[in-house]
């Protein structure tokens, strides 16, 4: 665990760089308003769509760096208290904007559909992800062709991988430290990739590399592609995402900050569903 004046310093730098992008949020969020208000043409609305989620995401990767920080922090004294009080405070501000910001997207998204008027930004994800699945299985490839060849010339002997290991089916989404999105991540990383008898430790980790980005990348950078180093990247990513308390603290300010529904069947059941959902969430990290 690192210093708590350490943790602090983190926690001013990774505070500035959220608090800007707040701003633009709040740009985005003016936009958005407006044109629900009026009546845009299906072009403005796929536009801003656009724009709106990829402002979002990052203002939610943002925040999580941030909040892991926060929590991470242990007040020794008065003035260490008070910065924690003062930070914690900001990630109640921050949840709920970012919440807001999802609302208006939604609606945005509602909007879209009613113009009949098929949203180029779905087009534009599903082409994202279709290259992404290329781009990873290329590179899997490529790494495990790498390690062959290395271990060849340090070894003077062919090494070969079985023919008979396969790629599984991957249906395994790309992780990027978002610690709310772990559990899920981790479950089926395990059910597809770790606890796969056919595939060695080197894959493993080969695979493992290729389905990280981000924060979570960066946590197992440096790591060697050996066998032995499989458990240890794996200790890495639990220790610093998997961390229970975290991921139910988070969750229950996501909770608690679900914006009050309208009274239409619609915007009721949606509220259950995301509730119901943090709920889920909240007791598979062991809270009551």
């Amino acid at each position: 665990m690192a210093e708590p004046d350490s943790i602090n310093a983190q926690a001013k730098t990774k505070r500035k760089v959220l608090q800007a992008h707040v701003k633009f949020l709040k740009q985005r969020s003016a936009e958005a308003n407006a044109l629900l208000s009026g009546t845009p043409t299906p072009d403005e609305i796929s536009s801003l769509i656009t724009v709106f989620a990829s402002t979002i995401k990052k203002g939610e990767e943002l925040f999580d760096l941030f909040a892991n920080v926060v929590y991470d922090f242990e007040a020794t004294k008065k003035g260490d208290k008070e910065k924690k009080k003062h930070d914690e405070q900001y990630v109640d501000v921050v949840v709920e904007l970012i919440t807001e910001c999802n609302d208006l997207l939604a609606q945005l998204r509602g909007k879209s559909a009613q113009c009949k008027t098929a949203s180029p930004v779905e087009i534009i994800d599903l082409t994202k992800v279709m290259e992404a699945n290329t781009k990873t299985q290329a590179e899997t490839a490529k790494l495990l062709n790498q390690f062959v060849s290395e271990q060849s010339a340090a070894n003077g002997t062919p090494v070969t991988v079985s023919s008979s290991t396969k790629l599984p089916v991957l249906k395994i989404p790309v992780f990027n430290g978002n610690v709310l999105q772990y559990p899920e991540f981790i479950d089926m990383f395990e059910s597809t990739v770790h606890n796969n008898t056919k595939l060695s430790n080197v894959e493993k980790l080969v695979y493992l590399r290729n389905h990280l980005s981000d924060a979570a990348l960066d946590t197992i950078t440096g790591i060697t592609l050996t066998g032995k180093n499989y458990a240890a990247a794996l200790g890495l990513l639990k220790e610093r995402f998997g961390k229970p308390q975290v991921i139910a603290n988070m969750t229950y300010h996501k909770l608690v900050t679900i914006k009050p529904p309208v009274n239409t069947p619609v915007a009721l059941r949606k509220f259950q569903n995301e509730a119901e959902a943090h709920l889920r969430c909240l007791k598979s990290a062991g809270s009551d």
